[in-house]
């Protein structure tokens, strides 16, 4: 008799947990489901309170633009209306700065021509009388010719302390002839090749004086 009581009362105590644990599940799913409610119900009211400061940015924004369009600011307009000075004054400045630029141009054109047609005078020379007198083209005659060739290699090549390196040519010819004594030197010619750079008429000068001394002395 005592066995098959004990079973009976375990059975109970099993079927009473039992519905204790659905109970707390119950209530536990019952919680979960009110504050998923409450959430949402958060959520909408963040939602609706966020689209409010929204539209109210957006109502801002359209005022501000309905006010630009009607009129601008005076500061605005104010900087509009300089630009455009500004703008105009400098497309103004470079015009007048090219004009200027096209008289000099036209100036010293016209200058040149001119002087061609005036006799200057200077060293007297027959060549005068059609070459003029001047450093920088045709016009000088003589002095131009015997100048000029200097005064266009110093504007191609300006002066250096220390010079070009050029490298001039010497040859040497021997003329050998037989007699009692043998093979002998009978004469030799030297060909000495150099570069001067100078006034063509002082170079002259300087050479002409070189070989009348030298014919002199011989």
């Amino acid at each position: 008799m005592l066995g098959p009581r004990k079973g009976k009362g375990k059975a109970k105590v099993r079927a009473q947990s039992r519905e204790t644990t659905k109970n707390v599940s119950k209530s536990k799913v019952a919680t979960r489901k009110e504050s998923f409610d409450s959430m949402e119900d958060e959520l909408e009211e963040m939602t609706g309170a966020w689209i409010e400061v929204l539209q109210d940015e957006v109502k801002l924004l359209e005022y501000i633009l309905a006010r630009l369009k009607k009129g601008a600011t005076p500061l605005s307009t104010a900087l509009i209306t300089a630009r455009a000075q500004i703008n105009a004054f400098e497309k103004k400045n470079q015009e007048l700065r090219t004009m200027a630029e096209n008289r000099e141009k036209l100036k010293a054109w016209l200058a040149t021509w001119v002087n061609t047609f005036i006799v200057h005078q200077g060293v007297p020379n027959y060549i005068e009388v059609t070459l003029l007198q001047d450093d920088y083209s045709r016009r000088r005659g003589c002095v131009s010719f015997t100048n000029r060739t200097h005064i266009m290699s110093q504007e191609a090549y300006p002066c250096k302390p220390f010079g070009n390196c050029v490298e001039d040519k010497i040859d040497v010819k021997l003329h050998l002839r037989d007699d009692e004594d043998g093979v002998c030197i009978q004469a030799f010619e030297s060909n000495v090749q150099f570069t001067v750079e100078g006034n063509f008429e002082t170079v002259a000068k300087t050479w002409s004086c070189g070989l009348t001394e030298s014919s002199a002395t011989a």
